[in-house]
């Protein structure tokens, strides 16, 4: 991915992206062609070099509320996979109880952002509460329409819960009821309007039941209109009766209102007239309450209650477009136009603008949930877009994707990839190796991922990655075993060069017990077999098994295993084992040894600087017999006292001067001769 900005006739930026969230920005020139790197152009004139830097893309820094929706619904999403046995009921039963999860996740963190600090101060901008509340607004329609299995398909009584649920006038009518006169007070009327336009008729008469013992002149058209609210019949009332049934019975009760109008039961009232006209479904007087209502739905709502209660979700559609029909204005807010499709029953148009930027502080939260539920629900069409996947799928790994960016969220976006069988593993191939790898146990987990789903590909570029690191803090050990893990040989034999190096300069390993635990790691290189097989001689040495030591000694310079480097040290190594009164070596590996001797006094007589370089040789006391010191070595390592040279050999041994490594070389010569007549003597036929 490469974009440019540029102004016409100068230079422009070129931005290219790069692995682990970075991004390189270049000079390029103003025809849009990138410029020559900088290594290949002179500098000429004495005109600065143009330089390539590169920057670091910040991840998704969600803020608490919006880390708390995503973790709680992180366990719902993944229940929902599950649901997919028992009968039909039993399933619609289960992706409703899902929906509702979801539902009340949303409502949680709606309160969680409304009592935070930052709304608190009034710094609520900087909290996307109103997004939350819009989420759960859009839920709520998509469930009931959607989702529930409704009596013979009316809708109005879920309708009614959903416009009481978020449009309450409950706080409005707790403060009415707590003045000393209700029934004076300003909001009086305004109040009885919309809990009648909401279908809460009982609360509206107990409010007109205060003011008509207050008004005994008028006590026949508040008792007429109390009778008619408690006969009506309640879209409710649905769930125990057929629909003929209750459409009979609103019919009579909408034409009992209709006459007693025409009688003028209320002309002393003018009040409960436009209640009156609300009730018969009177257009005029419904939209009159348009002004005191939150939304426009509200009033719609109100109008399908009193026009056709039972009302089907198909059939909502007509509903709103004779609402609109009627002048009705409504803002061009996204909310609004995705309410409308769900009242059109356009799911795909529903999910595609839930897809609004209007959104987008919370990454395709609501459109890749509000996706898999309705797929699951078997409501989505399966569509593919312009990349050859189906929609759900790719809001799944839009979402995804803007977890794997996040620190703590990384494996819930694997969690999500896991769902989508067409691209989720390639993406998540990408993506894993993009998480960054702030700590060892972060790498493993991510590592364990990798193998899991058996991306070798993005495991092996972790484990270079880290050994990198490691390399860089010059953790040599920690370097090596991540190189055993990624399996890479050549890195493998560069670290192994580099412990080498280490010792050679220092006369000292410090990762003994890595090595005696390489097992068949060992293979992957002849370094490192050569560091696994020595350190064993050295174990062996120790125990006092001093054949098989020496046998182990000799195969490494039979073999040619060992660097040549370090001859000069294994053949000191061989001293002690020359010297004892068992014949270790014998008469063959004596003249392979000295052979070897041969090509070391060679190298270092021809060059006494490579011979001080690489005659790694142990440290010892000037005059006096000195004590073995690695691994606890037993005295009789020296059966004759006249060797006086240290035995810790190439893993504890401190370079010699080229002086002193030529007078050991001297005595090896003196104990290889012996050792030759020995084991010479020793094999005679007697």
């Amino acid at each position: 991915m490469m974009s440019q900005r540029q102004s016409s006739g100068g230079p422009g930026l070129g931005v290219k992206l790069s692995a682990r969230n970075r991004a390189v920005l270049y000079p390029s020139v103003c025809n849009g062609a990138p410029q020559a790197p900088v290594e290949n152009r002179a500098t000429t004139g004495g005109q600065r070099e143009p330089s390539i830097h590169e920057i670091a893309l910040l991840s998704n820094d969600f803020n608490s509320v919006t880390c708390q929706l995503i973790s709680e619904c992180h366990s719902i999403f993944a229940a929902l996979q599950e649901v997919g046995t028992g009968t039909s009921s039993s399933r619609s039963s289960s992706l409703l109880h899902i929906s509702r999860q979801y539902r009340a996740v949303l409502h949680a963190c709606l309160l969680s952002a409304r009592t935070s600090s930052d709304y608190d101060n009034g710094h609520s901008e900087e909290l996307p509460a109103i997004s939350f509340g819009d989420m759960e607004l859009i839920w709520h329609l998509c469930e009931i329409i959607f989702l529930e299995v409704l009596p013979v398909g009316c809708v109005m009584q879920p309708l009614l819960e959903w416009v009481r649920w978020h449009c309450s006038i409950d706080d409005r009518v707790r403060h009415l009821i707590s003045q000393p006169d209700p029934t004076e007070h300003d909001d009086f009327w305004n109040t009885v309007n919309l809990l009648v336009l909401q279908g809460r008729v009982d609360t509206a008469r107990d409010l007109l039941t205060q003011l008509s013992s207050r008004r005994i002149n008028s006590a026949a058209a508040f008792g007429s209109m109390e009778e008619l609210l408690r006969k009506m019949p309640e879209p409710k009332s649905l769930f125990g009766q057929s629909l003929s049934e209750f459409s009979l019975r609103w019919k009579r009760w909408q034409q009992e209102c209709r006459n007693r109008c025409m009688d003028g039961e209320f002309s002393s009232v003018p009040q409960l007239q436009h209640i009156a006209q609300m009730l018969i479904g009177d257009s005029t007087a419904l939209q009159a309450c348009r002004p005191l209502c939150q939304n426009w739905f509200e009033v719609m709502v109100g109008t399908l209650l009193y026009t056709n209660p039972t009302v089907k979700a198909v059939d909502l559609q007509y509903g709103l477009n004779s609402f609109l029909d009627e002048g009705v204005g409504m803002s061009d807010d996204p909310v609004n136009e995705i309410l409308k499709s769900v009242f059109e029953y356009d799911i795909t148009a529903v999910i595609k603008q839930c897809s609004n930027e209007q959104f987008a502080p919370l990454n395709y939260w609501l459109a890749a949930h509000l996706t898999d539920l309705m797929y699951h629900c078997g409501k989505l069409e399966t569509r593919n877009v312009d990349y050859g996947i189906d929609q759900r799928e790719y809001l799944l790994i839009e979402f995804a994707t803007s977890l794997m960016s996040h620190k703590s969220f990384w494996q819930m976006g694997v969690s999500y990839l896991d769902q989508c069988p067409t691209m989720g593993g390639p993406h998540l191939d990408l993506l894993i190796q993009r998480v960054p790898l702030d700590s060892e146990r972060k790498a493993m987990k991510v590592l364990s991922v990798c193998r899991q789903r058996d991306l070798s590909e993005a495991a092996h570029t972790i484990c270079r990655v880290m050994a990198m690191q490691a390399l860089r803090h010059n953790r040599l050990g920690s370097a090596l075993n991540w190189c055993l893990k990624s399996k890479d040989s050549s890195f493998a034999a560069y670290l192994a060069d580099q412990l080498l190096s280490q010792y050679s300069s220092d006369g000292v390993f410090e990762h003994l017990d890595l090595i005696d635990n390489l097992g068949p790691a060992m293979l992957l290189n002849n370094r490192l077999t050569f560091l696994a097989q020595y350190q064993q001689f050295h174990r062996l040495y120790s125990s006092q098994e001093f054949q098989q030591a020496g046998t182990l000694l000799f195969s490494l310079l039979d073999s040619r295993l060992a660097p040549k480097e370090l001859w000069p040290t294994i053949l000191l190594d061989a001293l002690p084992l020359l010297e004892m009164d068992e014949v270790i070596f014998s008469s063959e590996q004596t003249y392979e040894l000295m052979y070897c001797l041969e090509e070391v006094h060679n190298a270092n007589g021809s060059s006494s600087s490579n011979g001080g370089r690489n005659s790694a040789a142990a440290s010892s006391s000037s005059g006096g017999s000195a004590e073995p010191r690695l691994n606890g070595m037993p005295n009789g390592a020296r059966s004759h006292g006249e060797v006086d040279m240290d035995t810790t050999g190439a893993l504890g041994r401190k370079q010699l001067p080229i002086s002193h490594l030529m007078d050991k070389l001297s005595l090896l010569r003196l104990a290889l001769a012996r050792n030759l007549a020995r084991s010479i003597i020793s094999t005679a036929p007697s």
